[in-house]
């Protein structure tokens, strides 16, 4: 009366083992193997679905009809089809007679030598998108390096080119206030003195000689105005000159 219970232990035993080696558990393979036989009408396209599903069908012991996983693992085919019956499952099979079919122990060599195989292609594949990635990301990094480098330089020229500017707007400025000086100086040394200052007062003429100074100051200023214009002209030609040139416009 124990027997039956401890052959049940058993088979749970075995496809506990099984599912741990394959990763599939019994109900994923049952609907697999039952999902083939659903959808298909004859044995030819059961065995194709069978196969596209990682199944090899294969002669078991007694001349049985067993199933060959990619892992090597041999399950009944019958117990697979749960509500099938066995006259049902050898008439769909009919071409496919035992006798003919490859034994179990050549199915597993068979299968594994094809899981192999795809394990290969698969680490061949995913070595290919790694290399590819890294060249990807070698050429991302290139290209932000050398974008990195030309921001650098253009910095560095638009730097450059501001230093210069500047300089150029001081000396235009030292010369203008040394050129006023200048005129200052002429003025002082024109001045009457004594006497001549006197009657400079009492003719007028100091008068007259205030008169042509301020009117030689405005035009003195718009001068140095116009020569400010057109440093700024120049300047800002020269930037947008730079900037065409640099790929920026």
């Amino acid at each position: 009366t124990d027997r039956f219970p401890d052959h049940q232990k058993t088979e749970n035993l075995t496809e506990k083992q099984q599912e741990e080696r394959t990763g599939t558990t019994k109900e994923q393979r049952m609907e697999e193997i039952g999902k083939a036989w659903r959808d298909t009408a004859d044995g030819r396209s059961f065995v194709q679905a069978l196969e596209a599903s990682g199944y090899t069908l294969a002669r078991g012991d007694q001349r049985s009809y067993v199933v060959v996983d990619l892992y090597g693992e041999i399950h009944s085919l019958s117990r697979q089809l749960k509500g099938v019956k066995s006259k049902e499952l050898k008439a769909r099979l009919a071409g496919y007679p035992p006798d003919k079919l490859t034994a179990a122990t050549e199915a597993q060599d068979h299968v594994r030598s094809k899981r192999q195989t795809l394990l290969l292609e698969k680490q061949r594949q995913e070595h290919a998108l790694a290399s590819h990635a890294a060249s990807a990301r070698g050429r991302r990094e290139a290209l932000q390096h050398a974008q990195a480098q030309r921001r650098d330089a253009l910095e560095d020229r638009r730097k450059l080119l501001a230093d210069w500017h500047a300089l150029e707007r001081k000396a235009l400025s030292d010369l203008q206030s040394a050129r006023t000086e200048g005129v200052a100086r002429e003025r002082a040394a024109r001045h009457p003195k004594g006497i001549l200052a006197v009657l400079s007062r009492i003719t007028g003429y100091n008068a007259l000689t205030v008169f042509r100074q301020k009117r030689q100051d405005r035009q003195l200023q718009q001068e140095y105005g116009l020569q400010k214009q057109a440093l700024k002209r120049r300047h800002e030609r020269e930037i947008t000159i730079d900037a065409v040139i640099l790929g920026e416009i």
